[in-house]
């Protein structure tokens, strides 16, 4: 159940979570932000997990709306791959490397989810490759899991 309140929860933590990394930001200051009560807070989210992971899928049902209107909008492969990368650089760009650290340091269920995205994200970077192929327009002597490889740990970096 998800409820008007739960949405402007996960919308104000995920903000904080990713501007200043997930170990800061406290219930306490989230709840602070939002002008109501701890209990409040509480009785809609019991932990971090739970609502670290609920930020996460909720950034991820806004990637997946965003992707659709890529897809939509594509003149061809090409063109899909440079407005995805795009979208991911504008969120790595307006994310604390934080965040990251926090997330593999404290939450190992939260980033095994993450990282489970990831490799989905890498597969479905091979498929867009493999379909270029046939669009004539992605070389077929590439070896494309090397490529989405490179092109996923490319926004890892510093």
């Amino acid at each position: 159940m998800n409820t008007e309140l739960q949405q402007r929860i996960i919308k104000q933590a995920t903000r904080m979570f990713l501007c200043n990394g997930i170990k800061s930001v406290t219930m306490d200051m989230i709840a602070s932000q939002l002008g109501i009560s701890k209990r409040t807070f509480y009785e809609n989210f019991k932990e971090k997990n739970e609502l670290l992971l609920a930020c996460l899928e909720s950034q991820e049902m806004e990637r997946r709306a965003r992707l659709e209107v890529y897809f939509a909008n594509r003149k061809n492969v090409i063109d899909l791959l440079l407005n995805v990368y795009e979208d991911i650089l504008r969120f790595m760009r307006n994310t604390s490397p934080m965040f990251f650290v926090d997330m593999e340091r404290y939450y190992p269920r939260v980033n095994d989810k993450y990282e489970n995205d990831k490799e989905c994200h890498k597969q479905a970077t091979v498929d867009l490759l493999k379909e270029g192929v046939g669009e004539g327009v992605i070389r077929a002597d590439i070896n494309m899991e090397i490529v989405a490889t490179l092109l996923t740990f490319q926004f890892e970096l510093p």
